[in-house]
């Protein structure tokens, strides 16, 4: 276990994120009553077996990693520190990675009202997130509204992290021409963002997975200014934001699914989950 004392602007998502750690275990292990709003100063259980080091001053990387037997390379590497120089006093440390890697599943349920309950109390031991799919988004930013509140009820009951779906597409169109319209008006993006934290907040969602699919590959550059906007917009309220993609085997691969996500955009960006949900339907 370790103790970490919550700093001005910290959010959930990027303590859970520091530490490798999922958000869920840190809400159950704090017995949170609302993640979303953490109070500066609060001391929260971190369960992880990882070895940490606070930096003192006058102390150097070569001296700390000396002290835990391991080489300077693998203490810069471990804790991606590109300029030495920039580490002061107070930064902490991964000296060590004892646990296994963190594998968090999402779950999208494409059932709504009581009909969810049922079926998230059964599967929610094995998910980490649950999505109820989908909001789906209209030409002036608004969100077509599902009937999703008996499904995040459960999934809090069964001690699961509800994270909101919106999506480009219909059963009539792919909706790559939608989404053109919204990426590339500003005021209509904004409104969007505006209302996806109302829902938010109403439903008590703790993320958003955005799934735009078939975006023109022209509109590349705009799909990565909606990202940058959604994470600059959603971190500071306390969610969390992440990305549905298909799978990828090269930069070039050609296909509507691939040519405007930019993947290592979207890695860079979120840091935080990308949820690969078209590997299980196809």
């Amino acid at each position: 276990m370790l103790i970490h004392v919550v700093k001005p602007g910290e959010s959930l998502w990027r303590i859970a994120a520091y530490y490798r750690v999922p958000i869920v275990q840190i809400i159950n292990v704090n017995k949170l009553p609302n993640p979303g709003q953490l109070v500066v100063g609060e001391a929260l259980v971190i369960p992880t077996a990882d070895v940490f080091h606070t930096v003192r001053a006058g102390e150097t990387l070569w001296q700390i990693a000396k002290r835990y037997g391991i080489s300077l390379q693998t203490l810069l590497l471990t804790n991606n520190i590109q300029n030495p120089n920039l580490v002061y006093p107070g930064t902490v440390l991964v000296v060590s990675r004892k646990q296994k890697p963190v594998i968090e599943v999402n779950g999208y349920i494409y059932y709504f009202g009581e009909q969810a309950v049922p079926i998230v109390r059964e599967d929610g031991k094995h998910l980490t997130y649950l999505s109820p799919f989908a909001y789906g988004i209209r030409e002036d930013g608004s969100l077509e509204q599902i009937d999703d509140s008996p499904a995040i009820s459960a999934a809090y009951a069964a001690k699961v992290v509800p994270m909101m779906s919106i999506t480009n597409f219909t059963s009539s169109e792919l909706g790559r021409n939608l989404a053109h319209i919204v990426l590339g008006t500003p005021e209509i993006r904004e409104r969007l963002l505006t209302n996806i934290i109302s829902v938010m907040k109403e439903k008590g969602y703790r993320g958003v997975n955005i799934d735009f699919e078939n975006v023109l590959p022209a509109d590349h550059e705009l799909y990565n200014q909606f990202l940058r906007r959604a994470v600059d917009r959603l971190h500071p309220e306390g969610f969390f934001v992440s990305t549905a993609l298909a799978p990828k085997t090269s930069a070039g691969q050609p296909g509507s699914l691939y040519e405007a996500h930019d993947y290592p955009a979207h890695g860079r960006r979120l840091k935080h989950l990308v949820s690969r949900r078209h590997c299980f339907e196809q």
